[in-house]
């Protein structure tokens, strides 16, 4: 048994895999070796994406 999965957990961890993948990690080549503030409007972007679809809340309890 894993001491930090909880059903939450479980229920969003596939979500934020997805939004990982299909996300952030194609922008990670492009981005790598720029400086925050030219990729923090995008990362912005897909953090108001994650909020709208209401994948991850502010509280895990």
């Amino acid at each position: 048994m894993d001491i930090f999965s909880s059903k939450k957990l479980e229920k969003i961890l596939p979500k934020i895999k997805v939004i990982l993948e299909e996300r952030i990690y194609p922008l990670e080549k492009n981005y790598l070796n720029l400086p925050f503030n030219e990729v923090a409007d995008e990362l912005e972007k897909i953090r108001e994406i994650v909020k709208k679809k209401r994948i991850v809340e502010h509280s895990f309890e």
